[in-house]
């Protein structure tokens, strides 16, 4: 696996590569690996001929400080898992390659209000800054397809439409989630918890599991409010949000605006650690 940690030594690079023919498949990262950005490489791998990951920890999406210094850096460990799983190359920037002398979230995207709900709501302004890097990594990498996952599945609907928004020749191609063996979507937040709520945890799925078994029994509002109520009834768990919601632009369902694909998707607060999660249905 080659490293390289310059944009002026990369963006060539992957421009020779493509001249040659090669399909090159991208996976941004912040790090911290496990076996769910794993699972992204090894897609990539099956559909490019090369397969690039970054890993920057981009300070323009985290609204807190204190978020951006205790995220972990597992560098080494990280470097040991790419060259396992097989990656080609490993960008790995600091923030002046990527943003010259001033960090800071200075272009305006129309990200078709997909970005002030949800999380964003919670984090204003975070995905601003996911929108502005992601465009400077794929303008330096210059790969033929995107590898998301599913995990941050809103993260995946503003990241299409700021690729068709500005019209980038790259597939956004979203992969299924990667969950622990009783179902918590992996994460690298699921460190901070310890093993006993981390088992706990595992309820985030189930509640899904409930409320896509719901769907055509009891209204969404009424899914929404039984799966919410469950959950707070954890010890240590505080639910930010449990909706059922248009997969397609993430409004509200209503007897006027049905769809035919429904994304149920939460945030919970688990011991003051937030966990994503989701899972779309037809």
């Amino acid at each position: 696996m080659q490293i390289i940690k310059q944009r002026n030594q990369l963006t060539p690079l992957s421009t020779q590569l493509r001249a040659q023919g090669a399909k090159i498949g991208f996976v941004p990262t912040m790090g911290a690996l496990h076996q769910g950005h794993i699972s992204l490489v090894e897609a990539s791998k099956k559909r490019a001929n090369i397969t690039i990951v970054s890993i920057f920890v981009n300070p323009t999406q985290f609204n807190d400080p204190k978020d951006l210094e205790k995220y972990p850096r597992p560098i080494e460990q990280d470097i040991a898992m790419l060259e396992a799983a097989g990656c080609d190359i490993l960008y790995l920037p600091e923030a002046s390659d990527i943003y010259g002398p001033v960090t800071q979230v200075t272009d305006k995207f129309d990200l078709a209000g997909l970005d002030l709900e949800l999380e964003g709501a919670s984090r204003p302004g975070h995905f601003a800054g996911v929108a502005q890097v992601v465009k400077i990594l794929l303008e330096i990498t210059r790969p033929d397809i995107l590898f998301l996952g599913q995990k941050d599945f809103q993260q995946c609907l503003i990241l299409t439409q700021l690729i068709n928004s500005l019209k980038m020749p790259v597939e956004l191609v979203m992969c299924p989630i990667y969950r622990e063996s009783h179902g918590l979507a992996m994460s690298s937040r699921n460190v901070r918890l310890n093993p006993q709520i981390r088992q706990k945890a595992g309820a985030i799925y189930a509640s899904l599991q409930y409320a896509a078994a719901m769907v055509n029994i009891l209204t969404p509002q009424e899914i929404q409010q039984a799966a919410t109520a469950a959950l707070n009834t954890i010890e240590g768990f505080n639910v930010d949000y449990f909706l059922l919601l248009n997969a397609d632009n993430l409004k509200p369902i209503t007897p006027e605006t049905p769809t035919n694909r429904i994304v149920i998707i939460t945030a919970v607060l688990v011991d003051g650690v937030r966990l994503l999660d989701n899972m779309v249905i037809s």
